[in-house]
C-alpha cells in the first residue's frame, strides 16, 4: 500500500502541475500580435507574443524590423495589410514582385490554400505577366516593360490574354508567366495610365477572405469559449465547456490519482468541511477565481470516484460531463466510510460441517 501511494504521488506530481501549467499558458492567448502597421488580437492569427496554439496553422504573422507584417501562403511571401477581423478579410501583396516584376520567385498563377482562404468575389481581376514572349512584339511598348535578364515583359488582362490563346506559339510563352490578382480600381488605373503605373498597381495588392475559419471560431467565442489549434481546431473553456481528448484523458487520470490520495487524507484536510460549508479552498497565492474553480471541481469529482459502493461511482463518460459542467451543478459526494460495507453474516458452522458419522463410515467418495 505504501509503495502504491508513493508511485501515485509521483504520478500526481507530474500530471496535475503539467495540466495547471497548460491552463496558465492559455492566458497568453489574450496577448495581441503587434507590429507598427497593425495589431491583431484574435484567432486564427498568431505570431510575436501570441503563441502558435492560439492561432491556426497557415495564419502566422511575422513582423519584419518592427514595421511590416508578412504571411506565408503556398510558398510565397505576402505583405499582410488591412486585416479586418470583423468581416474576416485582409489585403495581400506579393513580395517577390514588390520592387520589380522582373524576377518572380514562382511562375504560374498566384494560388491560395483554399481550405483556409479565398479571393473576395467581384473585387479583383487577373493580370498576367509573360516573360520573353517574342510572339507579343506587336503589342509594342504600351503593354510591356524591359527587364535585364528576362528581356521584355508583357502584361495582359484576361480579355487580351484570351485573344492570343489560339496561337500555336502561345502555350510556350504562357509557361513562362505569372498571374497576379489586382484590384478592379487598379486595373482601371493601369488601362488609363499604362506602363508607368504597373509597379504601383502590383503593389496595391488584392483582397482575400477567411470566412470558414473566422466563422467557426466566432460561434465558439459566442459561447464564451476559447479558440485554439491543437492537432486541429479546438473550442475550449478553462472553466467548463468542450475540452480536447488529450486534456480529458489527462484530467481523467489526474482525477483518479487525486481521488486515491484524497481517500487517505479526507478526514485530516477538512475537504468535506469546505464542500459542505461552501467555503474557499486555500491553495497557493496568485491563483485566479477560474483556477480555483477548476481545482474545486477536480476535487469534487475525485471524491465521487472514491466512493466505497461501486454503484455510487460515476463512469468515465459521467466524469467528463461533471468536469465540463458548472460547479453549481455538482452535488457534494457523501463521505466515504473508512471501512468496507458490512457483509452478510457467514452461515453457521453446523450447516457446513461434515458429521463425524460420515467421516467415520467412510461414505464420502463411494
Amino acid at each position: 500500500m505504501v509503495h502504491s501511494i508513493f508511485l501515485l504521488s509521483l504520478i500526481i506530481i507530474i500530471i496535475l502541475p503539467s495540466y495547471y501549467a497548460k491552463a496558465n499558458d492559455y492566458k497568453d492567448c489574450d496577448k495581441s500580435y503587434t507590429c507598427s502597421d497593425q495589431s491583431v488580437s484574435n484567432y486564427p492569427f498568431w505570431g510575436g507574443d501570441r503563441p502558435e496554439f492560439c492561432g491556426h496553422q497557415g495564419f502566422e504573422l511575422d513582423c519584419k524590423d518592427g514595421a511590416c507584417s508578412f504571411i506565408q501562403i503556398e510558398g510565397l511571401t505576402f505583405r499582410a495589410l488591412n486585416i479586418n477581423q470583423e468581416i474576416y478579410r485582409m489585403r495581400l501583396v506579393r513580395m517577390d514582385i514588390y520592387s520589380s516584376p522582373c524576377s518572380p520567385v514562382k511562375l504560374g498563377a498566384t494560388s491560395l490554400n483554399y481550405q483556409l482562404f479565398d479571393f473576395v468575389d467581384n473585387t479583383c481581376q487577373n493580370l498576367t505577366l509573360l516573360y520573353n514572349c517574342s510572339g507579343l512584339q506587336d503589342l509594342g511598348q504600351e503593354f510591356s516593360i524591359n527587364c535585364s535578364g528576362n528581356g521584355q515583359v508583357f502584361y495582359l488582362n484576361d480579355s487580351l490574354l484570351e485573344s492570343y490563346r489560339g496561337n500555336s506559339w502561345f502555350e510556350g510563352c504562357y509557361e513562362k508567366s505569372i498571374t497576379v490578382p489586382i484590384l478592379n480600381l487598379s486595373m482601371n488605373i493601369l488601362i488609363n495610365n499604362g506602363t508607368t503605373s504597373l509597379q504601383s498597381v502590383l503593389n496595391g495588392g488584392f483582397d482575400i477572405e477567411y470566412n470558414s475559419i473566422g466563422e467557426t471560431c466566432q460561434s465558439c467565442k459566442d459561447n464564451g469559449r476559447l479558440c485554439l489549434y491543437d492537432n486541429g481546431f479546438n473550442c475550449i473553456s478553462i472553466s467548463g465547456g468542450s475540452m480536447s481528448l488529450s486534456k480529458k484523458l489527462g484530467i481523467g487520470i489526474g482525477v483518479g490519482v487525486t481521488g486515491i490520495l484524497l481517500f487517505c487524507a479526507t478526514y485530516y484536510c477538512g475537504i468535506y468541511k469546505h464542500l459542505e460549508m461552501d467555503t474557499e479552498f486555500q491553495f497557493h497565492d496568485g491563483m485566479t477565481d477560474q483556477e480555483l474553480e477548476i481545482a474545486k471541481r477536480i476535487i469534487t469529482v475525485a471524491l465521487w470516484c472514491i466512493q466505497i459502493m461501486p454503484s455510487d461511482r460515476p463512469g468515465m463518460r459521467k466524469v467528463i460531463e461533471m468536469l465540463e459542467g458548472e460547479m453549481d451543478s455538482l452535488e457534494t459526494p457523501p463521505k466515504p466510510l473508512l471501512h468496507s460495507p458490512p457483509r452478510s453474516p457467514a452461515p453457521p458452522m453446523s450447516s457446513i460441517s461434515i458429521s463425524s458419522e460420515l467421516l467415520s463410515s467412510g461414505s464420502l467418495g463411494r
